[in-house]
């Protein structure tokens, strides 16, 4: 019958639809699992890393390729390294199939900075505090680095906290007061609001400063153990030996340091001649014994002397 033959035809073609459509999805199902073999990980090419190990970057972008290659969030995994202290900028490249190329710019520790909790740490030219002081490696040490903002403390650094006790008199009735502390506790907006602006220039003043005392003979800097930056982006210099506190204001820190050294020889040899010629005020008192706390040397023709009472 008619009617007969066509419900079977019916059936078979149904059947024929049913078995091309398992053998599609089969096919599809087959062309996405190639697909992820093809594109899965096999190798993180790692270039640049000195701080770094291999094993702590290729840790942190197996964690964002979980899809393979092809799916990987590129700048996810430029965001993600860029949170590690160590690391300044990376550059992260798809080879496909299977590979992803990393060329890392770790940052370079320039100088120590003392933070406000007492410990040693690294700045970058940047004004960017990070690491441990055993990743500065240039032998000898520079001078450390105190003053400088750090972003996750709310109130500016402490220059140096122990100075907040030193109690210094200025020689000279009519001699401008210094105070030791002036500078250290206080903190302007801006450089409150913008803490890595204002460490990159006390960064780029500090280099100039040590560039500044070496080019002559003697070398100066070896004679510092501290610089100590203020909210005005002044410098002021501690020495090793003596401990001695040496305003250096902004300028001319080879000249203004070495008369600061002067005042300092004249008093230890007692040369009251020498202190005279240097026209200080109250000369010979500087030779009654009162350890020198301080001497502002930003008038160089005029060199204001604090005793510590």
């Amino acid at each position: 019958r008619p009617e007969l033959l066509t419900r079977r035809l019916l059936h078979v073609g149904m059947a024929v639809l049913a078995l091309l459509l398992l053998l599609g999805a089969g096919m599809v199902v087959y062309q996405l699992s190639s697909g992820f073999r093809l594109f899965a990980l096999q190798k993180i090419d790692v270039r640049g890393v000195q701080l770094l190990t291999q094993e702590e970057i290729e840790a942190t972008v197996r964690e964002l390729l979980q899809e393979g290659v092809l799916r990987a969030d590129l700048d996810q995994i430029r965001q993600r390294l860029r949170r590690q202290e160590l690391i300044e900028d990376v550059e992260v490249t798809r080879l496909l199939p299977d590979t992803i190329r990393l060329v890392v710019r770790e940052r370079v520790p320039v100088a120590l900075v003392r933070r406000t909790d007492g410990s040693i740490v690294c700045v970058a030219r940047n004004g960017v505090l990070f690491g441990r002081a055993s990743l500065y490696t240039q032998r000898p040490l520079p001078p450390l680095i105190t003053g400088l903002r750090e972003p996750e403390a709310p109130e500016p650094a402490v220059a140096n906290p122990p100075l907040a006790t030193v109690n210094a008199e200025p020689l000279g009735a009519d001699a401008p007061r210094t105070p030791l502390t002036e500078g250290a506790l206080a903190s302007t907006e801006a450089s409150s609001q913008d803490p890595s602006g204002f460490n990159r220039r006390c960064v780029e003043t500090y280099l100039r400063l040590l560039a500044e005392l070496d080019q002559g003979f003697p070398a100066l800097s070896t004679r510092l153990d501290e610089v100590q930056f203020d909210e005005f982006d002044e410098v002021r210099v501690i020495l090793s030996e003596s401990r001695t506190i040496v305003y250096l204001g902004r300028e001319d820190y080879r000249q203004r340091l070495n008369a600061a050294l002067d005042v300092l020889d004249a008093v230890a040899r007692r040369d009251l001649e020498t202190l005279q010629l240097l026209r200080l005020d109250d000369a010979q008192r500087l030779l009654g014994g009162d350890r020198i706390a301080y001497l502002n040397t930003k008038v160089p023709r005029r060199i204001v002397v604090g005793l510590s009472n």
